[in-house]
């Protein structure tokens, strides 16, 4: 999944300097004062590591990445002239374990809503590059992690409070025609995380009894991203 954004995003920075040192003056489709509807599909890498205090049957302790994995996101954007655009997305991401293991799995889960402003400046034939900046209203977080010893069921569901934290965004987007277009881009994004509670077996726990790193953490990751939308 990754290398295949990467080679996507390769192609269209590629398309679009292309674009900038090209000497044709034909006009494209500038899509003044309309609105647009989009899909969007991501791959995270997070800078941050939490312990998650289990460890697997080879003696290593396994960890999560917060904020890695995969992403989709539906988002509706107002372009106003031709440079600004602003809107809002909706955004599931889900992140793994550090690695598969016999005797459990889990995952870091969360649901964001982020308000976005762009601005175009550079516009080209066809596309134009934006640079943005969001706010992640991370409206759920979840961590959860099964583990199974002496075939009985251990769960852990850690919940993590209402959080707010930067986006910054770099991206190509190109028209295709008078309708339909695409985009390829970067984000930096940045979160603060505070557990609210802490679940074993079903359990309420309290959450001192938490493993340390999981009580508290700030994350800071890196997004690809590759988007269709339709505008009118």
């Amino acid at each position: 999944m990754k290398h295949f954004l990467f080679i996507l995003f390769t192609f269209f920075l590629i398309n679009g300097y292309s674009q900038i040192i090209s000497k044709n003056e034909s006009a494209y489709f500038r899509p003044d004062n309309h609105v647009s509807f989009e899909l969007t599909l991501g791959s995270a890498k997070s800078f941050s590591t939490l312990y998650t205090g289990y460890v697997v049957d080879d003696g290593s302790v396994v960890v999560c990445f917060p904020n890695s994995g995969n992403n989709i996101s539906l988002s509706s954007y107002y372009f106003w002239g031709q440079r600004i655009i602003v809107g809002l997305a909706s955004t599931f991401q889900i992140s793994g374990l550090n690695n598969s293991y016999a005797n459990g799995d889990g995952s870091f889960s969360r649901f964001l809503l982020v308000p976005t402003f762009k601005f175009a400046p550079f516009i080209l034939n066809k596309g134009r590059f934006n640079i943005g900046v969001g706010l992640n209203s991370t409206l759920k977080s979840i961590l959860e992690i099964n583990a199974k010893q002496k075939k009985e069921n251990q769960t852990s569901k850690f919940s993590y409070n209402k959080s707010f934290g930067p986006s910054f965004i770099l991206e190509y987007q190109e028209f295709f025609n008078t309708w339909a277009g695409g985009s390829m881009g970067l984000s930096y994004n940045y979160m603060q995380s505070k557990l609210t509670s802490y679940k074993y077996k079903e359990m309420e726990m309290n959450l001192t009894q938490a493993p340390e790193d999981l009580q508290k953490f700030n994350v800071h990751s890196l997004n690809f991203h590759i988007s269709v939308f339709v505008y009118f």
